[in-house]
């Protein structure tokens, strides 16, 4: 871990150096497959100013990234999306768009979960300026992900798209628009 440590830190001072911004480096304790035992997660971004802003995902301390995303991290979460089954949500920050793409984590590797608004194709993740909200809307004891897309001035609506986990994928069951107190700016 030191080494990998080392590197990483000694990488982002050099990336900083060469751009003219820092890059972020963070670290998790996240049991991620619920199994009892915490999964350490190091997450590296290069800097807000780099031509191809990057986020990368180690865990275990494993010297190799399990996941390298476009964009600049901004958060992890973890989500029960029915009882027992786990997913972790990592979202990253390209321009003014919020990038969140969905993994299952099971025997040590991150599986990426599908996003489809049909059948096909599929699509990596969601993309909005609005974070994605996790939560049962049907009553059927299962989270489905709410995606949130403003309309711009002068409408006070957005549009929101549901999607549900299908097996392996998400996909959209439903799409609606509603009123909201504010503009989008």
């Amino acid at each position: 871990m030191k080494l990998l440590s080392l590197f990483v830190i000694t990488f982002g001072f050099l990336l900083a150096a060469s751009r003219g911004s820092w890059p972020s480096l963070s670290s998790l304790s996240i049991d991620l497959d619920w199994d009892g035992r915490e999964e350490k997660l190091l997450i590296y971004s290069s800097s807000y100013l780099s031509l191809d802003p990057r986020t990368y995902l180690f865990i275990n301390y494993n010297p190799i990234p399990r996941l390298s995303l476009k964009g600049h991290y901004l958060e992890s979460n973890i989500h029960e999306i029915k009882p027992g089954e786990f997913i972790l949500e990592v979202q990253t920050v390209s321009g003014k768009s919020v990038n969140s793409l969905v993994y299952f984590y099971r025997q040590g590797s991150l599986r990426r979960i599908p996003v489809s608004t049909e059948n096909s194709p599929y699509y990596e993740g969601v993309v909005s300026r609005n974070e994605p909200e996790f939560r049962d809307t049907d009553g059927d004891g299962i989270q489905e992900m709410l995606v949130y897309y403003r309309h711009f001035p002068p409408d006070f609506k957005r549009t929101v798209e549901i999607y549900k986990l299908n097996g392996e994928t998400f996909k959209k069951i439903k799409e609606y628009e509603e009123s909201t107190p504010e503009v989008y700016l």
